[in-house]
This record gives C-alpha cells, sequence and structure tokens, in this order.
C-alpha cells in the first residue's frame, strides 16, 4: 500500500510485482554493485557536454522509507532533475 504523496512506479513487461521487488532488492545489496559504476559515465559524459552552458542545481530533502531521509543535489537538465550527489541518513520528515 501506497502512502499519501508516494507515486507508483509501474513496469510492464508482464512479471507480477513481487518479482520486480525481489530482482530490485537483489541489485541494491549485491557487494559488487556500485552506484558509481553504472551511473558516473553517464554523469561525467553529460556534465562534459553542458560545461559551457548555465547549469542549474537543485537540493532536495525527502522522506525515504519509514525512518530516513536523503539530501539530493540535481543538476536540472530537459525538466528533469538528475542527482549527482546524495546521502540517506536516519532521521524524521523536515529534520534534514
Amino acid at each position: 500500500m501506497r502512502r499519501r504523496g508516494e507515486k507508483e512506479i509501474k513496469i510492464f513487461d508482464g512479471n507480477k510485482p513481487e518479482s520486480h521487488i525481489k530482482q530490485f532488492y537483489r541489485w541494491i545489496t549485491n557487494e559488487r554493485v556500485e552506484a558509481k559504476l553504472y551511473f558516473l559515465p553517464f554523469v561525467t559524459t553529460l556534465l562534459t557536454a553542458l560545461a559551457q552552458t548555465t547549469l542549474f542545481v537543485v537540493v532536495d530533502g525527502s522522506y525515504v522509507g519509514r525512518r530516513y531521509v536523503t539530501l539530493m543535489a540535481n543538476v536540472v537538465y530537459k525538466r528533469r532533475a538528475l542527482p549527482i550527489v546524495w546521502i540517506v541518513v536516519k532521521g524524521k520528515k523536515g529534520h534534514l
């Protein structure tokens, strides 16, 4: 069940939601998976391409799970916020 204000993530590939939950859980708990390994090449390329333009950085604090909050710095690109750095800490919403 979603909490008020949370968005539902939809993946249309014919698998059951429980299967996706297990797959994502395995991916994020795998010790060999590092965010920088997957995302750094894209971020580096994008920021290099945008180096001659004005970049807008947006800072956002969000509630994650039941007891955690995250602070993210995002670069705005084509009306999307692309996270470039973040930290997740134990705490309550609004108390970051």
